[in-house]
C-alpha cells in the first residue's frame, strides 16, 4: 500500500488522464503536488513511470473515465509490473506524452515557480 502522500500524488496526476478538460482541476492538482514531499523531477518520474502506464488507456477510448480514478483502482493498477514491451512503450511514447502534454507543462511551470 502506498503512503498517503504518494497516493495523493497519484490521484492528482491521474486527473491529467481524464476524458474531460482538466484546466478546472489544475489549481487542486498544483496544490496537492506542492504539498507533497516530492520535488518536480520526482513528480515527473511518478507521472511517467507510475501513472502513465496505469492511466494512459483512458485517453485512447471513446468514452473514458471522466469523473476521476478511485484510490483503490490506482493502488491496484499503478503497482502492476510492466512487461518489457510496456516499459519500452513508456520509455518512448510516455516520454513524448509527458513532454507534449499542455496540461502537464502548465502544471510543471507552476510547480517550478512556487
Amino acid at each position: 500500500m502506498p503512503s498517503s502522500a504518494r497516493l495523493a500524488v497519484w490521484e492528482a496526476l491521474s486527473d491529467l488522464f481524464l476524458d474531460t478538460d482538466v484546466r478546472a482541476l489544475e489549481d487542486g492538482i498544483v496544490a496537492t503536488l506542492t504539498a507533497s514531499p516530492y520535488d518536480v523531477d520526482e513528480i515527473e518520474d511518478i507521472l511517467l513511470w507510475e501513472i502513465y502506464p496505469a492511466c494512459r488507456r483512458n485517453l485512447e477510448v471513446v468514452a473514458g473515465e471522466w469523473a476521476g480514478f478511485e484510490a483503490a483502482w490506482l493502488s491496484e493498477h499503478v503497482v502492476r509490473p510492466q512487461s518489457v514491451l510496456g516499459r519500452m512503450h513508456t520509455a518512448t511514447f510516455g516520454r513524448i506524452w509527458v513532454r507534449c502534454s499542455p496540461e502537464w507543462r502548465r502544471i510543471k511551470t507552476r510547480l517550478i515557480g512556487s
